[in-house]
């Protein structure tokens, strides 16, 4: 039989993200001009508004050269699993494909 994960109250959600660090996403300003960013992200709307983690990760060696960290290296340590997901610039519709 399969495990069934029961979804959590969105106040819940909300306020661990929130513990995070997250920010509602008209707060923080991406950079999507050159496509060398990543972004940790919510991948559903919580509470009526899609939130943001404020900071600039890389996703390629330009960035990475900047100083920017690497995305892979944080991701699995923020966000609530489940709820978030990573924000490619430099892909079409923020997928990397």
């Amino acid at each position: 039989m399969p495990m069934v994960r029961r979804r959590l109250e969105q106040k819940f959600i909300l306020k661990e993200l929130l513990t995070q660090g997250f920010v509602p996403i008209s707060q923080f300003r991406m950079k999507t001009k050159t496509g060398w960013y990543a972004y940790i992200i919510t991948n559903q709307k919580v509470c009526g508004e899609h939130y943001i983690y404020p900071e600039h990760f890389a996703h390629d060696c330009r960035a990475n050269k900047k100083g920017y960290r690497f995305i892979s290296e944080v991701f699995s340590g923020i966000g609530q699993e489940g709820y978030t997901r990573i924000y490619y610039t430099a892909y079409k519709n923020g997928y990397a494909k």
